[in-house]
């Protein structure tokens, strides 16, 4: 049995903090903070390169999910604009999102979790759910405006 494996045996509320921090320290980071120099330009050209250390990495994957879910919120909001007059299908449409957004959260944590101890975990879950906000946002785009263009 190897020395970590011994310390999760004894310690195994360690591991736990441990892992809960890193979720809390990814979260306050942000481009005023992280990349304080650079522009969103220059920002997305790091970030797209995949430059860096692991927390450099997640910050990006960070910031592709946050690009992701800004353009549902539009694209929501305009969805809530088209059905105002239609109260049977805004009601339908703000409970599906209230559910999806609930599965979204859940798939985020079941992709953090498959990875175990990884350092890659922050990755998979702001990657999972960028995906997954991606594939909502490009659903209420096709069927409620039929605009199945990316």
């Amino acid at each position: 049995m190897g020395n970590i494996s011994i310390l999760m045996v004894i310690f195994p509320f360690l591991f736990f903090i441990a892992e809960a921090s890193i979720m809390v320290d990814l979260s306050k980071i942000s481009s005023n903070e992280y990349f304080s120099d650079m522009n969103d330009t220059e920002i997305d050209k790091y970030c797209n390169a995949h430059h860096g250390g692991r927390l450099e990495q997640d910050f990006c994957a960070k910031r592709d999910f946050e690009k992701s879910d800004q353009k549902l919120n539009k694209t929501y909001k305009r969805l809530i604009n088209s059905c105002k007059n239609d109260k049977k299908l805004l009601s339908k449409a703000k409970k599906s999102q209230q559910a999806w957004l609930k599965y979204r959260e859940l798939a985020g944590d079941e992709a953090y979790t498959i990875i175990g101890n990884g350092t890659m975990k922050n990755q998979y879950y702001f990657a999972a759910k960028e995906m997954l906000t991606n594939e909502r946002e490009e659903f209420i785009r096709g069927y409620y405006f039929d605009d199945w263009t990316r």
